[in-house]
This record gives structure tokens, C-alpha cells and sequence, in this order.
């Protein structure tokens, strides 16, 4: 006699209040994501809550905090986890791209970042940009040894959207045009290119020699996408910071991710 009321009450908090806590949830992970002094694990434990609160409910927060329309069980199963990218900074000058697209990643609660900094971007980091490597480990969901081989990111069973090196020196693009799995960082590449998922090289180098464009060209008949930290100047950069985010965000396109990291051409007025 008194199930009806408490399935109403049950269904009330599973259409209303949860959806509402997610929609906080992920709001106050978006807040926190952009305090600079707040540990990456606080924000990661932020977005497992959002996790399971998507989980309970089934229901996806807006940007106006009301909860989307219910998904079907199909989408629902699709998206329970974040998508994994698996992010590799190197040696290579300008790992300030590296820093800018972590930064990007933090306030999504649809991506989960997995790092491996190699030991040349380590000093790299502390030279150009004043970083210790821990202080680059904080931004990401999970960060691991570059000489950790038996990572999760080793193995192909562990199921990524796939990988950006950003940037990628000329040693770590050849060691992966080889198949030289010599640490964690080249393995986790050559995992993404036989599982064909995406490989992103942000290749840093100028000027090229011929060793170079063989292995650029080696790469992408496998499969990787060699896209260079090319400057663009359509979208009327004013300081570096919008330089690195337009570059930054040309590889967010390539996995999908949204950003609003420059403004996007949308033709000419005469045209």
C-alpha cells in the first residue's frame, strides 16, 4: 500500500536532485579547474563525482545548469567514462604548448588526461618555463614515469581516444617511425598506431633535414597525423599566450574535443 509513494519519491530524486548536483558538480569542476594553485587531484576527484552522478542519472549538465534530455541506453553506455587522451611532452623547446593544452583539459569533464613528460622535457620545462615536472603532473588526471613500462597506457587492452606528443622532438619522432619502443612515452604511441586509434606529432623542429621529412613521412603512412606548431595570424593574436592557444586548439579539432581557445574563420567580409 505504500510502494507508489516511495517509488515517486525514488523517481523524484533521480529525475530532479541528481541531475541538479551534477549540473553543480561540473560547474564548481570548471571553477576550480581555473584556480592555478588548486592540486589536479582535487579536480579529478571532481570530475569522478560528475562521473558516477552521470551514471545514477543518465542525465548530461548544460551550460545553464539544467539537466539535458535523458539519452538512450545506447549513447547512456557510450559515455559512462570520460574519454582518455593520452598526452606526451618531450624535450623539444616550446614545451609551453604542452603546459597551454593541459590547461585546456582541465575544466572538461569529457576528457581524462593521461601524461607521461619525458626526462628531456623535464630540464626543458624548468629552463622555458620556469616548471617543475610535479607542478605539470598536477594538471593532468594521471601521470606516469617515462620509464614505467608496464603503465596502463602500455597496452592496447586500455581503451584511449589516443594520443597527442606535444611537442615532439626529432629524436622522439624518429624513435616512433622505427618502432623503437625505448620508454614509456614511444610505447604508448606505437600502442595508438596498431591499435589505429589517433596519433598527433606536434613536431618541433626548423629548419628539416631529410632525415627528418623520411620519418614525418614513415609516420604517417602509419597512421599519425604530423601537424606542426604552425602560427596563424587570422584571428588577430595580441600576445603569445593567443598564439600557443590557436595552435593548442587546431589539435583539440583532431580528437573532437570543443574548446574556444581563438576565434575561428568565418570568411572574408567581401566575400
Amino acid at each position: 500500500m505504500h510502494e507508489r509513494p516511495v517509488v515517486s519519491v525514488v523517481g523524484c530524486v533521480e529525475q530532479v536532485v541528481l541531475p541538479v548536483l551534477e549540473a553543480q558538480v561540473s560547474a564548481l569542476c570548471r571553477a576550480v579547474s581555473r584556480s592555478a594553485v588548486v592540486s589536479g587531484r582535487l579536480t579529478t576527484s571532481l570530475k569522478r563525482v560528475a562521473g558516477t552522478l552521470r551514471q545514477r542519472t543518465g542525465y548530461g549538465a548544460m551550460s545553464s545548469g539544467r539537466p539535458a534530455r535523458r539519452r538512450s541506453r545506447e549513447a547512456e553506455g557510450s559515455r559512462l567514462m570520460p574519454r582518455r587522451l593520452i598526452v606526451g611532452i618531450t624535450g623539444s623547446s616550446a614545451s609551453q604548448l604542452g603546459v597551454t593544452l593541459l590547461k585546456a583539459l582541465r575544466s572538461s569533464s569529457e576528457v581524462e588526461t593521461h601524461l607521461v613528460v619525458s626526462a628531456g622535457a623535464s630540464h626543458t620545462l624548468r629552463l622555458e618555463a620556469g616548471l617543475d615536472v610535479k607542478d605539470v603532473e598536477a594538471m593532468a588526471d594521471y601521470a606516469y614515469s617515462p620509464s614505467d613500462l608496464f603503465a596502463a597506457i602500455s597496452s592496447g587492452s586500455f581503451i584511449t581516444a589516443g594520443m597527442v606528443v606535444i611537442p615532439c622532438s626529432m629524436r622522439t619522432l624518429g624513435a616512433i617511425a622505427t618502432g623503437n619502443s625505448q620508454d614509456l612515452l614511444t610505447r604508448a604511441a606505437d600502442v595508438c598506431l596498431k591499435e589505429r586509434r589517433k596519433l598527433v606529432l606536434v613536431t618541433r623542429e626548423s629548419p628539416l633535414n631529410l632525415v627528418h621529412i623520411k620519418n614525418m613521412e614513415a609516420v604517417t603512412l602509419a597512421g599519425a597525423i604530423v601537424q606542426p606548431p604552425v602560427v596563424a595570424f587570422y584571428h588577430r593574436p595580441e600576445t603569445i599566450e593567443d598564439m600557443l592557444g590557436q595552435i593548442v586548439g587546431k589539435v583539440l579539432d583532431q580528437f573532437g574535443i570543443e574548446h574556444d581557445l581563438f576565434k575561428r574563420w568565418e570568411g572574408s567580409a567581401g566575400s
